[in-house]
């Protein structure tokens, strides 16, 4: 999304009140963003963190649940 934007790291970063180096773990998958920095990020693409119910889950959806270990479903 940054890079769609055109903007550096530290643009991005202080565009959402965020430092340089959380982006940097966030683009590595080296963080987990809470949901309000998931929802200040998303908004400014037309998104927002929710759920999506399970009926409306793709065919692909369901058979990663196949992976999900045993009394976790």
């Amino acid at each position: 999304m940054r890079r769609a934007l055109g903007l550096t790291q530290l643009e991005f970063a202080k565009l959402f009140k965020l430092t340089p180096r959380q982006i940097a773990d966030l683009e590595r998958g080296a963080a987990n963003p809470t949901a309000e920095t998931l929802n200040r990020i998303g908004r400014v693409f037309g998104f927002q963190v929710g759920f999506v119910p399970i009926a409306e889950a793709s065919k692909a959806s369901q058979e990663d649940e196949t992976h999900v270990p045993p009394g976790i479903r």
